[in-house]
């Protein structure tokens, strides 16, 4: 009766653990979708800045041909050598979409770090409920 105890407490703690190896730990499977999200976004951000950039390069080459004023390739975003950008975070229109969000899907999600540690509260829950129930006879070993 001990042996099959301890073969059924070995069992339990290894799902136990399994669980938290392939789902919750730094690579497991909730973390990789999270970087696959990371990543996404970031791909989105860049293709944003490669069509902006796409579209202020246009605009170059219109102005260097003489298609535009100089006061006009100024308004689209063009610095000169030597000219200084500054960059204000949160300073755009109210409502509108322009600044880079950091991850939107993290806004209604529970964060990765809380989680592992609810599954390690679970885990120790269900191990002591184990434990409780299940005691080993005073004759067996």
């Amino acid at each position: 009766m001990g042996k099959i105890y301890n073969i059924r407490t070995f069992a339990l703690v290894f799902i136990l653990f399994g669980i938290y190896a392939l789902l919750f730990s730094e690579s497991g499977l909730l973390e990789r979708i999270s970087l696959q999200r990371k990543k996404a976004d970031l791909e989105k951000k860049l293709g944003m800045l490669k069509y902006e950039n796409d579209e202020l390069t246009a605009a170059y080459e219109l102005y260097r041909k003489g298609g535009l004023k100089k006061n006009d390739i100024m308004k689209a975003g063009y610095v000169g050598k030597g000219e200084k950008v500054i960059f204000f975070k949160g300073g755009g229109e109210v409502g509108t979409d322009k600044g880079l969000p950091e991850a939107q899907y993290e806004r209604n999600s529970i964060p990765l770090r809380d989680i592992r540690i609810i599954w390690a509260v679970v885990s120790l829950i269900v191990l002591i409920f184990y434990f409780s129930r299940k005691s080993v006879p005073a004759g067996a070993d």
